[in-house]
């Protein structure tokens, strides 16, 4: 090996964000509305909660895995 080879650097690793998605839409993928039209008026009536907490947002962000 001479002086000017690099070596095989590897590239920084970085942790994956999990993927999001809308709120409504994630309600409505898992079956648990009929339409996103409902979700959001589930969301908006203050029936749907995260964290024990009601989401007042149809387009809040909720990870894929929740």
């Amino acid at each position: 090996m001479n002086s000017h080879t690099i070596k095989n650097q590897s590239k920084p690793k970085f942790k994956k964000r999990p993927e999001k998605i809308r709120l409504d839409v994630l309600l409505k993928q898992k079956k648990l509305v009929d339409s996103r039209e409902r979700a959001r008026a589930l969301i908006l009536a203050g029936k749907v909660l995260i964290d024990q907490v009601p989401v007042d947002k149809a387009g809040t962000r909720i990870n894929t895995d929740a």
